[in-house]
């Protein structure tokens, strides 16, 4: 698929809509997808240098979370909808949906320079693009779904409530079983 001017110049939403309703190729959404994670795990090594291991780690787990968040939602959204959405259509949103992390690179070789202030005005910047990919996804699950916005929020932000749950529990569980091993050493 060509990407025009008026894609560019459209209001982002509508432009979104379209670009998720319509398909790419999968090569196309393919290079996408890897421009935007390579664009993340770069700025992240820039940034915080690490072994050459660390960067196939960083990628591959950039990748893994995005291929399972697709699952979720295609699945979550199977079991809701009326009709069935391809697993593709997700993949093809979320690639989209990425596009704001290509703008990661830049900032980290702006940052690198400037020492410890330079790492706080990434870290915020990174937050900026955090915001707009969130709310691109919000955007795509739409297009894809046709629910209302606060549904497609709820299926948005689900999984991180539900981590956050189980890591509260988590953090009561192994904390009750350290007071009891306290305690049991005491006496």
């Amino acid at each position: 698929m060509e990407i025009t001017a008026p894609w560019l110049l459209d209001s982002p939403r509508e432009a979104l809509f379209q670009q998720a309703r319509s398909p790419l190729s999968p090569v196309s959404v393919g290079l996408v997808l890897t421009g935007s994670l390579l664009s993340a795990t770069l700025a992240e090594l820039i940034m915080f240098p690490a072994h050459l291991t660390g960067f196939g780690l960083t990628y591959f787990s950039f990748l893994l979370a995005f291929i399972l968040t697709a699952f979720l939602f295609h699945y979550v959204s199977r079991l809701i909808l009326n009709h069935d959405s391809s697993f593709g259509q997700w993949v093809h949103a979320g690639a989209i949906s990425l596009v704001p992390l290509n703008l990661l690179l830049p900032a980290a070789l702006m940052g690198q320079n400037f020492g410890n202030s330079g790492v706080a005005g990434y870290e915020l910047f990174k937050i900026v693009i955090g915001w707009a990919v969130l709310r691109r996804s919000l955007w795509a699950i739409e297009a894809i779904t046709r629910w209302p916005s606060w549904a497609c929020l709820l299926l948005l932000v689900g999984p991180f409530i539900v981590a956050i749950i189980i890591g509260a529990f988590m953090m009561v569980l192994m904390g009750s079983v350290l007071f009891v091993a306290v305690l049991s050493g005491l006496s």
